[in-house]
């Protein structure tokens, strides 16, 4: 971003980036539920939507020279990613995170719980709204 340019490998990176952490915690959420560890609901969640969203933006970018607009969201993905990235390092990097242990879906709810206090913090339904707002889509 000092550059005031991004290029195409790094859009494709954080796309990328993104569809994974919405395919991964969909996807544990989703045998939490199935495995009868968390109620029914629990797959819907707003880790993967958020994320998915963030995909779908940067799949929609070219490479960009920034704008007032493009920086704005990219500083708001930055503080959602140091939200997850915060909620991931408070696990042990050594715990062994087996399907019959709890501490999987702890980490799932830990994420979780952070982009929910990201959303309250920042005002917003989902991370969408910060583009669609400035553009004035609707």
């Amino acid at each position: 971003m000092n550059t005031g340019t991004i290029s195409k490998s790094q859009i494709n990176s954080l796309m990328t980036n993104n569809e994974l952490i919405s395919s991964t915690i969909q996807k544990y959420a989703t045998l939490a539920v199935e495995f009868n560890m968390r109620k029914e609901g629990f797959q819907y969640n707003q880790t993967t939507l958020n994320a998915q969203k963030l995909a779908l933006l940067f799949l929609e970018w070219d490479e960009a020279i920034f704008n007032l607009e493009k920086e704005h969201v990219i500083s708001k993905v930055q503080e959602l990613n140091s939200e997850w990235n915060s909620a991931i390092g408070l696990f042990d990097k050594n715990l062994n995170y087996r399907l019959t242990t709890p501490s999987w879906l702890e980490l799932i709810e830990n994420i979780e719980n952070s982009t929910q206090s990201y959303l309250i913090e920042n005002k917003i339904e989902n991370i969408e709204v910060l583009w669609l707002e400035r553009t004035k889509i609707k």
